[in-house]
């Protein structure tokens, strides 16, 4: 389960990077 949400919160930092 601690990966998955290290994998989620990974995304969700590039999705953020990208939208800026």
């Amino acid at each position: 389960m601690i990966r998955f949400h290290f994998s989620l919160r990974r995304f969700f930092s590039l999705f953020l990077f990208l939208g800026i």
